[in-house]
């Protein structure tokens, strides 16, 4: 008896994922006050449920189509967030457990694809000009910042994940930058490679090396892999210092959380401003982000070492 609830609730879970699904492939049909009238009648009959994931997944697309009647957000990335939270999380649920590092690497493959096909279906019906290179791209954004969002160990996923994609590919559909798909995923597979080692020696939890993986592609298409070396160089010492005299460290209490296991609020903090400044270079093209990029690099080590 026990177990029943849990059991409705994926299975009211997997409807909604379902229905929100078929939603995204009829966007280029839909007029937006159909669409709001249809996601507002499905978050308002799912607002009284307990535990309320499936209202936090309706409000949050909700938010999404208001944006988009708002501030004109781009219905194919609408698409594709939806893609990203429904499709390949039911996906990732047939294959694999949430929070697992197996998990979080089937979200994310499995929402490349989805965003990509579902934002390119929406693109080809609505006659948008947009190349299936950029759409891919942005497919691989979206797709890894919600991996990302899906891994961090919180009660509203259902709330972040869409909102959090969808945020991240409208900022960089705004930089109207793009790399060969060969390359990106060339850069994808290097990153989730080093990912998992790092995930396996302990040197980060799932949630640091997915932040890792975003960090890394992103550096390596709009920069090069040179300054991803530098960065990755940085990450290493770091892991080894942190793991030097680690007993002695832990009796002072002073020693890293979880074994010396970075996580994404350690790699967003040391490698945010690098990020900031590799992006700003592959898009304004001046050379003095090189130099900064270093100086953030150089004044991450000072203070990790």
């Amino acid at each position: 008896m026990d177990l029943e609830p849990g059991l409705e609730l994926s299975q009211r879970h997997t409807v909604v994922c379902i229905l929100f699904g078929c939603v995204a492939l009829l966007l280029p049909f839909l007029a937006i006050w159909q669409l709001i009238l249809i996601v507002l009648a499905v978050t308002i009959g799912f607002a009284s449920l307990t535990p309320r994931v499936l209202a936090h997944l309706c409000f949050s697309i909700l938010i999404l189509v208001v944006l988009s009647w708002v501030l004109n957000f781009p219905i194919y990335l609408l698409g594709a967030s939806i893609a990203i939270v429904t499709f390949s999380a039911m996906t990732r649920d047939l294959i694999a457990q949430r929070k697992t590092i197996k998990g979080s690497v089937t979200f994310l493959v499995f929402g490349v694809i989805f965003a990509f096909c579902i934002g390119s279906w929406i693109i080809a019906l609505t006659k948008i000009v947009i190349s299936s290179q950029f759409m891919f791209f942005l497919a691989v954004i979206g797709a890894i910042t919600g991996a990302l969002l899906e891994s961090i160990p919180h009660a509203n996923d259902d709330l972040t994940v869409p909102l959090g994609s969808a945020m991240a590919m409208w900022l960089f559909a705004d930089f109207e930058y793009w790399v060969p798909p060969h390359h990106l995923i060339l850069a994808l597979v290097l990153m989730l490679a080093i990912g998992y080692v790092s995930y396996k020696v302990n040197i980060a939890d799932i949630p640091g090396a997915l932040s890792g993986v975003l960090l890394g592609v992103l550096i390596i298409v709009f920069s090069d892999i040179r300054w991803f070396v530098i960065l990755l160089a940085f990450f290493i010492l770091g892991g080894v210092f942190t793991r030097y005299k680690y007993g002695y460290k832990q009796s002072l209490g002073i020693a890293q959380a979880e074994g010396g296991a970075r996580g994404y609020r350690n790699v967003f903090g040391n490698g945010l401003v690098a990020l900031i400044l590799a992006v700003a270079e592959g898009v304004f093209g001046y050379h003095i982000f090189m130099m900064g990029y270093l100086g953030a690099i150089a004044t991450a080590t000072g203070d990790t070492l």
